[in-house]
């Protein structure tokens, strides 16, 4: 199989990359020429497509996966009107593309953590509401409704991966998302963490492992259903939990500053990713303790 990473320098991309290569799949790596040269030598082993270099090629390209995003979750309350010029209609050019080019499945990376809103009752399924706080949110459901459009019209294979929080190394590297990396930074350096909120925010962590294997298992899957599939642990923990799991894990203790709540910060995430499970057999490998194990004994080294 010839896969394209839409996205593919950045925290995700890389598992996801490496997940394909080593069954043997060819990667295509698009992103921007600035990202590519930050990600390393790694990246070098893959072809590599630079977006700023003009149209994109999608021969032979059995499955575009799609990651990139413009903003993050907070950065997009900025400006609404830019995170969906951004966003929106650019994202859904490239599908359109690629679909034109004879791809024949496109799995977008939208976002479990922000599509729900509000939920009312944990864990959540793919039929909850779907209410967003934050503009992310909106432009993320935007193209998931699009992309259902753009599957009917055009015969092509499209599946939407609503994800939790994705956690891992990589993420060490100056990801802008990452509540983990950051925490574990700060106290490594003896540094206090500021929380958003009194930390009682629940969120679902997900390993980006477990991740890479959920997409891997979607584009391999010679038989599934176009539409919406939860991927998370199915489990949530608070900031508060999360930082004394933190503590406990590396030995250290740390100040933290509790700051005035967001009000784009959904109170609480926890995916039911049962159809996912039923679809493909994906379930998360990687519990909590284990993956901030590692990833406390990589920032030691």
């Amino acid at each position: 199989m010839r896969v394209m990473i839409h996205g593919g320098a950045g925290f995700i991309g890389t598992s996801v990359a490496e997940r394909l290569r080593s069954l043997g799949d060819e990667v295509v790596i698009a992103d921007r020429a600035s990202r590519l040269a930050r990600s390393g030598e790694e990246i070098r082993r893959y072809t590599c497509v630079d977006l700023g270099a003009g149209r994109i090629d999608y021969s032979g390209i059995d499955a575009l996966i799609y990651l990139s995003s413009a903003t993050l979750p907070a950065t997009s309350m900025g400006s609404l009107s830019y995170d969906a010029e951004a966003n929106i209609a650019p994202s859904l050019r490239i599908m359109e593309d690629a679909a034109e080019a004879g791809v024949p499945q496109v799995v977008f990376a939208s976002s479990g953590g922000t599509v729900y809103g509000k939920a009312t009752v944990l864990p959540i399924r793919e039929t909850h509401p779907t209410h967003p706080l934050s503009a992310y949110g909106v432009s993320k459901l935007a193209l998931e409704r699009y992309l259902e459009i753009l599957g009917r019209q055009s015969g092509v294979r499209t599946v939407s991966l609503r994800i939790a929080n994705p956690y891992g190394p990589n993420q060490f590297r100056g990801a802008g998302v990452g509540a983990i990396a950051q925490f574990m930074h700060l106290i490594s350096q003896g540094q206090a963490i500021h929380v958003w909120g009194d930390g009682s925010v629940v969120r679902d962590y997900l390993h980006v492992d477990d991740v890479a294997d959920a997409f891997i298992a979607v584009c391999h899957a010679p038989v599934l259903d176009a539409g919406q599939y939860n991927v998370g642990s199915g489990g949530g923990v608070s900031l508060n939990e999360l930082i004394d799991r933190i503590m406990r894990i590396s030995g250290a203790r740390c100040e933290i500053i509790y700051e005035d709540a967001r009000s784009f910060d959904v109170p609480a995430v926890a995916l039911d990713s049962g159809k996912l499970h039923d679809a493909v057999g994906w379930h998360p490998r990687i519990d909590l303790d284990r993956g901030l194990g590692q990833m406390w004994a990589l920032l030691g080294k």
